[in-house]
């Protein structure tokens, strides 16, 4: 198998000459010859820099990643790694935290490795063999720790990071028992864990799983993150169709393929061991800089003149300035000529008017605001409805025959699983449908206190347009209707200012009311699939302590006699 390297520091397209280990403060040296590119990575790294007191990786090729799966968008790919960041300092076991040698071990299961070739789409092939896992004593975040490992040389490519990665999951030997350790908790962190893979594609193709595997896969897959679920195909043991994606001429033949060489664990394994210094320098990141340093470098910055901008959905902060009134007439005794009456009266009517649009904007604003934040809660719903009663009970119906003709003609151990699969699964829909009505309910309330406000704020945008109007009625000269309008001018910019702070305090008020509907509905769901996940594993646990029991009574029963 080829030596997975990095890109070279003069070739933005990817050659394979490795990079030297990156230093947080390296000079840029990727994309040289793309400016735009160039100065994208430049705005990403200050942006890390600056996030906190913390030693955070900000050289190139990482930055690079992110930017890559973001369509160079930089306020995303820094929004990503804040995810991830945040995600880490949770939940440390799930990350790589130790040096390289002391997994030697673990890489020298087989469990995790990378194929030597690229499938048709120029993606890095991964596979995964859950089979090879002794769960007595590995850990899940084992698991996620070698993943760490060869992620961290696959995106040091690329040619990776344009074209993505491949996970092939092969499932056969995966014991019933080891279902205990599919947590809902666990499931949740590692799907969080997935989605903030800097990667822009990446597709999981499960092979050889069982009627059991499959049937325990349904009712583990509302916990996975729709990104996820979108990116699974299941495959059993159908050879075709796994080859559409991945050749079999870069397969051996345990997967149908016709590759002729089998897995040489100890090259694929040397990639890894033979890069201590790479891999141990990651251990740095995360560790708390001097916070002296960095209280002098901001004096330093503010003491050039240079404030810090906001950027991302922050960054209007910056523009928002006082409302003025605007230019008006200056006052005079005189009475004024007629071309001062008529630009008078335009100014006039053309702040009137501007302050009335900032009005309704800030209005619509909150409505668009929450709107798109019903409609994610919304979907979330009907995504949920729509997996119960379309993949869900669809797959269970799937397995009623199999599973009969399994229990009549193996063992009465499995007599009840296909009623009881069912039962898990409607008594699982039911109680979600109940979140999904809860979670209307308060939605609704919120809508409705939404649409009282904009019609209270509606009506004082009418307050500020009937100034000018009443001004010009109840004077009949013109320098009444001046003083008039001078007088009222103040007026009608305090009663906007007053829409728009009320629009602020209201779109944060409800920003709040949304997120913890979201994270109610959340925990609501989660209990609900939770209570499913257990009761399928007692389900499980049963059925394999009736197995046993069958095999121990099997055993200790006197062997025929002979005719």
């Amino acid at each position: 198998m080829p030596e997975i390297k990095a890109v070279t520091k003069s070739a933005p397209n990817g050659k394979n000459q490795p990079e030297d280990a990156p230093d947080s403060n390296a000079p840029v040296t990727l994309f040289a010859e793309q400016p735009e590119r160039l100065k994208k990575i430049n705005e990403l790294r200050k942006l890390i820099e600056n996030y906190d007191d913390c030693n955070r990786r900000s050289d190139d090729l990482f930055l690079c990643r992110f930017l890559f799966c973001c369509d160079w968008d930089v306020e995303e790919a820094f929004g990503r790694i804040v995810k991830l960041i945040k995600l880490k300092e949770a939940n440390p076991d799930w990350f790589f935290h130790k040096p390289i040698a002391t997994y030697s071990e673990l890489l020298n299961r087989n469990v995790k490795f990378t194929l030597e070739h690229r499938d048709r789409r120029g993606r890095r092939v991964f596979v995964t063999r859950l089979g090879a896992i002794d769960f007595s004593n590995m850990a899940v975040t084992d698991l996620a720790n070698l993943d760490d490992i060869w992620f961290e040389l696959m995106l040091n490519e690329l040619e990776t990071l344009e074209n993505g990665v491949t996970c092939l999951i092969d499932m056969s030997g995966y014991s019933l028992k080891s279902f205990r350790f599919l947590t809902p908790q666990n499931i949740r962190i590692g799907s969080a864990k997935t989605d903030l893979l800097p990667l822009k594609n990446i597709e999981f193709h499960v092979v050889n799983s069982s009627i059991f595997m499959n049937a325990a896969i349904a009712i583990l897959y509302p916990m996975l993150s729709k990104k996820i679920k979108d990116q699974v195909r299941f495959h059993y043991s159908n050879w075709e169709s796994l080859h559409e994606y991945i050749p079999a001429d870069i397969l051996p033949q345990e997967y149908g393929g016709t590759s002729g060489k089998q897995f040489d664990f100890k090259t694929i394994y040397g990639q890894v061991l033979d890069r201590p210094h790479e891999f141990d320098r990651l251990l740095a990141y995360g560790v708390r800089k001097n916070v002296t340093t960095n209280v002098v470098t901001s004096t330093t910055a503010a003491s050039k003149g240079k404030g810090t901008k906001t950027k991302g959905k922050h960054k209007d902060a910056d523009k928002k300035k006082p409302l003025q009134a605007g230019p008006v007439a200056i006052p005079s005794e005189r009475v004024p000529s007629a071309d001062t009456r008529a630009r008078f009266f335009a100014e006039f009517n053309n702040l009137l008017d501007g302050i009335a649009r900032e009005a309704l904007v800030s209005l619509s604003s909150l409505e668009q605001n929450t709107a798109k934040q019903f409609r994610s809660v919304e979907d979330a719903i009907q995504d949920l409805e729509q997996l119960y009663n379309e993949k869900v009970l669809t797959e269970i119906t799937k397995y009623d025959g199999a599973l009969d003709e399994l229990k009549s003609k193996v063992s009465p151990c499995f007599s009840e699983v296909p009623q009881s699969i069912r039962d898990i699964v409607e008594g699982a829909r039911n109680k979600a449908g109940q979140c999904g009505k809860e979670t209307l309910d308060r939605v609704h309330a919120i809508e409705k206190n939404i649409r009282a406000h904009i019609a209270e704020g509606a009506e004082k945008v009418k307050q500020i347009i009937a100034i000018g109007q009443k001004c010009l009625s109840d004077n009949s000269w013109i320098g009444d209707q001046i003083s008039c309008a001078l007088q009222n001018a103040p007026v009608a910019v305090s009663i906007v200012e007053e829409i728009v702070r009320d629009a602020a305090v209201l779109i944060g008020q409800t920003s709040r009311e949304v997120s913890l509907l979201a994270k109610d509905t959340e925990q609501c769901l989660a209990a609900a699939v939770q209570d499913a996940a257990l009761e399928f594993n007692d389900m499980l646990t049963k059925v394999v302590e009736c197995l046993d029991e069958s095999e121990d009574s099997a055993s200790d029963a006197p062997p025929e006699s002979g005719n």
